[in-house]
């Protein structure tokens, strides 16, 4: 179920066609992030969305929108941050996530202690994405995570990109959320 239409608070001029590369449309979302009036909603919405105890979100953007529900009136305790290739200083266990973008392959890493740090408090997670493209990051996040004994109870995204069919990837695994409908 989507709460509210993308073109209320971004303009068509934030679908990049064919970027990064030809036959890829890129969303750009950050004008969400550029007011304090729709910060102020993005947390509310995203309060009510995501009630785990646990949010497991990607970088970068992901982080950006992970501090909003922490400070927020939702569950959400303690974050499981996933990084990308090289970011992660080598510290402890790292484990990858491969993953399947549009655009290629890609990796991304979380660490042992960020896992079982968010176990103390509950396994009981759910995995948050800026924005659903082919559903392939989302859904290779709660699949490694599950391997450890997370359990996978929804996905949130953002918004996503039309045509892509990301939330079919997912369906097997928990429902998911939209905030904003597409329909620029």
């Amino acid at each position: 179920m989507c709460r509210l239409l993308l073109k209320d608070y971004i303009d068509k001029d934030s679908v990049l066609k064919d970027y990064p590369v030809k036959g890829v449309n890129f969303l750009d979302i950050m004008p969400l992030l550029q007011t304090k009036s729709n910060i102020v909603l993005l947390q509310k919405e995203l309060s009510a969305a995501i009630q785990t105890p646990v949010i497991a979100l990607a970088e970068a953007r992901g982080f950006l929108f992970g501090g909003l529900v922490l400070n927020g009136v939702s569950p959400v305790e303690c974050m499981i941050p996933f990084r990308k290739t090289g970011k992660l200083p080598p510290i402890g266990r790292v484990y990858n996530a491969e993953i399947e973008k549009e655009y290629g392959l890609d990796v991304l890493q979380y660490r042992e202690t960020d896992m079982l740090n968010a176990k103390k408090i509950s396994n009981r997670i759910t995995v948050f994405d800026d924005v659903l493209a082919t559903g392939g990051t989302a859904r290779q996040m709660a699949l490694s995570l599950k391997e450890h004994g997370f359990v996978v109870e929804k996905f949130v995204f953002v918004t996503k990109i039309n045509g892509l069919q990301g939330m079919e990837q997912l369906k097997d695994i928990a429902p998911a959320e939209i905030i904003f409908d597409n329909n620029l």
